[in-house]
């Protein structure tokens, strides 16, 4: 329920960004999606799936604990690691939209730590609640954006799987 929801969401929107956005933009934000998809991992080394693993270990909540507090820490130097190899980036490559681009990708990061560090303390009601809070807050904002203010891509990129 946590993520799926705002999959079914996305496709039923597809329509809407079809006739908004042009091609191009929103074949660079798949680009973009996609690259990510390879970056942050590799970035990151995953940490959110060593600490889905290594949380089973321990049966103490403080352990466990232990277990995403250090994901937190390699996370958030991953950030900036992201931030600092973004900017090097920036200078090779033309960058579209680079602040829309920077965030996404470590928003993404921070979900993917967020989603798995939830389940890894067995929150899963949490994780099923935020994920739809997030959908609908992500929805309406894609929505006003586009049609109240014509935003194109620069919306798309705040609607975060």
């Amino acid at each position: 329920m946590g993520s799926v929801a705002s999959k079914i969401i996305v496709f039923f929107l597809l329509p809407l960004y079809s006739k908004m956005i042009p091609d191009y933009e929103y074949g660079y934000y798949n680009l973009i999606n996609s690259v990510m998809g390879v970056i942050i991992p590799v970035i990151c080394l995953e940490v959110w799936t060593g600490i889905l693993r290594f949380v089973f270990d321990y049966k103490e909540k403080d352990d466990k604990q232990k277990v995403v507090s250090c994901g937190v820490i390699v996370s958030f130097v991953a950030i900036l690691i992201y931030i600092v190899g973004f900017l090097f980036a920036g200078k090779i490559f033309d960058i579209q939209y680079p602040l829309y681009v920077c965030l996404f990708g470590m928003f993404s990061l921070l979900n993917s730590l967020y989603g798995f560090s939830v389940r890894a303390l067995e929150k899963n009601n949490v994780f099923v609640v935020s994920g739809i809070l997030a959908t609908i807050v992500n929805v309406t904002s894609n929505l006003i954006l586009i049609l109240k203010f014509g935003m194109t891509i620069e919306a798309i990129f705040t609607l975060y799987r």
